[in-house]
């Protein structure tokens, strides 16, 4: 005897489709904490351009619109708010170039014209408070950034756009690694012209047609041969 397949016995031991699971609503108390942590992180970025690092702790509390009992909650003290924004900021600058990474467009130089974007962006969220960071230096009590990791975690980057280029053969195949750390001292020379200037230009696009084309007139018709 044939049985309809859709009208199978519902205690039969065939396997059902399972329901997706849902995931399980967040507690109101974690969504207000990370909204208090958010904008206590946002006052103080903000805070700690304009002050430096001897930003008064009364200060970051009334921007964020918290009690400083609030903030201590949260972060400790002024040094744990300190260390948090320069954290969050290296942990999105590099989320923001794997992003960047992850799905080649198959078109290499937009590709590397994304990948060098996103410094641009990150300078012009953040380049107050950079320029901050570079100008004065920190205590020894909060300098919790391992600057030599996260430079070589940039270099990783970087290195892997070049080595594209060259397999895609969008660059010369002897293209090695020396190549890939000038095109990342370019970059750092543009932030730099960006802080000394005052002023946020498309300084990057000069630094990847530096990079691609050198900064040598091509020679003159009348000079060829």
């Amino acid at each position: 005897m044939n049985v309809d397949s859709n009208n199978r016995n519902p205690n039969s031991s065939a396997p059902q489709s399972a329901s997706p699971a849902v995931p399980a609503p967040r507690r109101l108390r974690d969504v207000l904490r990370d909204q208090t942590q958010a904008a206590i992180l946002s006052a103080a970025e903000h805070v700690l351009a304009e002050q430096g690092f001897d930003a008064r702790i009364q200060d970051i509390a009334a921007r964020a619109g918290v009690a400083v009992g609030t903030l201590y909650n949260h972060f400790g003290d002024r040094d744990g708010v300190v260390a948090a924004v320069l954290a969050q900021g290296r942990a999105d600058l590099l989320n923001n170039l794997d992003a960047a990474l992850d799905v080649p467009s198959g078109d290499w130089l937009k590709d590397l014209n994304q990948f060098s974007q996103v410094f641009s962006d990150h300078w012009r969220r953040h380049g107050a408070l950079l320029a901050m960071v570079v100008q004065q230096p920190r205590p020894a009590h909060i300098a919790h950034c391992d600057r030599q990791a996260m430079t070589q975690a940039i270099r990783q980057r970087v290195r892997l756009v070049v080595r594209r280029g060259v397999e895609c053969g969008a660059l010369r195949s002897e293209i090695d690694e020396m190549e890939a750390d000038l095109l990342l001292g370019m970059f750092w020379g543009m932030l730099a012209r960006t802080l000394i200037d005052g002023e946020q230009g498309d300084h990057m696009s000069t630094a990847v047609s530096l990079f691609l084309h050198g900064a040598a007139q091509p020679p003159r018709l009348d000079q060829v041969g």
